[in-house]
């Protein structure tokens, strides 16, 4: 819907220098005015009519003893679309009421300007007034603003003869951008300049089947290289495709995975999804994950190759060290007694003994028993004392002449009852027995001071 308002300070005067095609005429306000009634008024109440002593009837003017202002009337007219315009031309006066004579008079008005936001200035001409507006809807709405400023009672407008002309550009437009030139073309054609006028012409491949309005269809057999059928001569005119093609919107590309090579599709490099070319470095799309770099498909940092054609990446995990169980610490052994340390937990698994303890070898096993010149003072744990031995012993496990370990020379060691050792001379030779030292000899026996 427009609105177009005729008033003090925005009526336009034109001349138009050049043919127009016109649409439809409206004729509005011509003579008699009394008789024209489908005009609404704003404020509803005043009369529509007044009389000027030299124009006769006019739509507005003068109304006695009213102060309104802004005194509107409006109507609405049903255009032909698409238009490039309209066109309207009035007749404009002042209507004055004269001081002493108290005549009313309508003197042209001289003080008609433009505004730029509602036409376009064409040119200027006398006696009446008109204004072009661009491409207009179907509802167009029409007002005429009589008196904007004062009160109707003592100046106001009144206008005559309103024509309402709908233009038209040229009958082979789709729209119009003006009455001279087109905003749009019909299917298969194209817009041509033709002098001062951009009219529509059916483009190469196609044919005029109607000029008026202009209807192009295409030439028999003249489909683009990629259609199969068509309904015209461009790739965008594609009906159906050619074997290895397939229709998108109206055209026929190559499916993914393809690119077009000279009229045919070829088959993209297997690492990529979509390509401009068939090497691995013409990618223009790649798979899940992948990323293209210098053309060709990679997986970026932190992803690894999950397929090769074409390539995918999936997102390394985080490496895991095996898990390693805790050492256990081996439980300390618990040595016998006589040992100092062991191999286990028997007297017959010593590594090593306590002081004035050696360690023995006997039946596979090592054992730790108290050097020659001690004896065990305790077995558990091994004690070994040095104490002096009987005089009969050469070596002792203790004190008493029964526990002898090894005897002088000549004499013989006697094992008695309950593990009872002494040490005896057997016969030649001659015990004495004294002390400190005792010598068995065959002739005789004596002491000997033994340090």
């Amino acid at each position: 819907m427009r609105t177009v308002v005729l008033a003090f300070a925005v009526l336009l005067l034109i001349q138009t220098g050049a043919s127009k095609r016109v649409l439809k005429v409206f004729k509005e306000l011509t003579s008699p005015v009394e008789e024209q009634h489908t005009w609404t008024m704003q404020p509803e109440g005043l009369p529509k009519v007044s009389r000027c002593e030299n124009q006769g009837a006019v739509l507005g003017g003068l109304v006695p003893n009213s102060q309104a202002t802004n005194v509107r009337f409006i109507k609405t007219f049903k255009l032909p679309t698409p238009n490039a315009g309209v066109l309207v031309t009035f007749d404009a006066w002042i209507m004055k009421k004269q001081l002493f004579t108290r005549r009313v008079v309508c003197n042209p008005d001289p003080f008609t300007t433009v505004s730029p936001k509602d036409g376009q200035l064409l040119g200027l001409s006398q006696g009446r007034s008109s204004i072009l507006f661009g491409p207009q809807s179907e509802n167009f709405v029409m007002t005429l603003q009589l008196n904007p400023n004062e009160p109707i009672s003592r100046r106001a407008y009144a206008v005559k003869n309103v024509v309402i002309e709908v233009l038209g550009c040229d009958e082979s437009c789709a729209s119009c951008k003006d009455f001279q030139s087109c905003a749009t073309c019909p299917q298969f054609a194209v817009p041509e300049r033709r002098g001062n006028d951009t009219i529509c012409v059916c483009r190469k491949g196609s044919i005029a089947k109607s000029k008026n309005p202009l209807v192009c269809v295409p030439e028999e057999g003249k489909c683009h290289e990629s259609c199969a059928t068509c309904s015209g001569p461009t790739r965008r005119d594609c009906r159906s495709c050619r074997q290895g093609f397939e229709l998108q919107d109206g055209s026929c590309v190559c499916p993914r995975g393809t690119f077009l090579n000279g009229n045919s599709c070829q088959r993209c490099h297997p690492d990529c999804v979509d390509c401009t070319g068939g090497a691995a470095d013409q990618c223009a799309s790649c798979a899940i994950g992948a990323t293209i770099q210098q053309g060709r498909c990679v997986c970026p940092a932190g992803f690894k190759v999950k397929t090769q054609s074409p390539v995918s990446c999936v997102k390394e995990e985080p490496r895991q060290e095996p898990k390693q169980e805790p050492k256990q610490e081996p439980k300390p052994i618990i040595c016998h007694g006589s040992c100092k340390t062991c191999s286990g937990a028997g007297e017959n698994q010593c590594t090593s003994c306590f002081d004035n303890s050696v360690l023995v070898e006997r039946n596979g096993g090592k054992f730790c028993q108290c050097q020659r010149g001690f004896f065990e003072e305790s077995k558990v744990p091994l004690k070994c004392k040095k104490i002096p031995c009987h005089f009969s012993c050469k070596l002792c496990s203790g004190a008493n002449e029964n526990q002898c370990l090894e005897c002088h020379p000549n004499a013989v060691l006697v094992e008695g009852d309950g593990g009872a050792k002494t040490c005896d001379c057997p016969p030649p030779n001659i015990l004495w027995e004294t002390s400190p030292n005792y010598i068995c000899n065959e002739k005789y026996v004596k002491y000997e001071e033994v340090n």
